[in-house]
C-alpha cells in the first residue's frame, strides 16, 4: 500500500489520524479518532467508489488499541511523530481491508 497523504489533527476534545492510501488501484481512507470519551472513539477504513466513500471495515471502540483522551496528554508526553499513537489500529484496518479487497 502506498500512502498518499497523512494528517493528525486536533479538535476540542480529540486527536484524529486521517490517511489516504492507494492499494491495487483503489483509494482508501483510514480514520482513527481518540476522543476523551471511549464511546466516541472510532477506527475505520473506507474505499472510494468514484462518487463516495464506502465502508470497508471498522474496529469497535471497545476493541481499539488507541488510547482514549490523547488530546489531554502533555505535549512533552507525545511522540514527535504523533501518527505512531494510532499505528496498531491503522495497521489492523489495512490488514483486513487487504483481505476484503483481495
Amino acid at each position: 500500500m502506498k500512502s498518499l497523504f497523512q494528517q493528525v489533527s486536533e479538535g476540542g476534545q480529540h486527536l484524529k489520524l486521517m490517511e489516504l492510501l492507494e492499494y491495487k488501484g483503489n483509494r482508501l481512507r483510514v480514520q482513527v479518532k481518540s476522543d476523551s470519551y471511549r464511546s466516541q472513539c472510532f477506527a475505520m477504513v473506507e474505499c472510494w467508489d468514484g462518487a463516495q466513500w464506502q465502508h470497508v471495515h471498522s474496529i469497535p471502540c471497545s476493541e481499539m488499541t488507541t488510547e482514549k483522551g490523547l488530546i489531554y496528554r502533555s505535549t512533552n508526553n507525545l511522540p514527535t511523530h504523533r501518527e505512531t499513537l494510532f499505528a496498531a489500529d491503522r495497521d489492523e484496518l489495512l490488514r483486513v481491508a487487504a483481505l476484503i479487497i483481495g
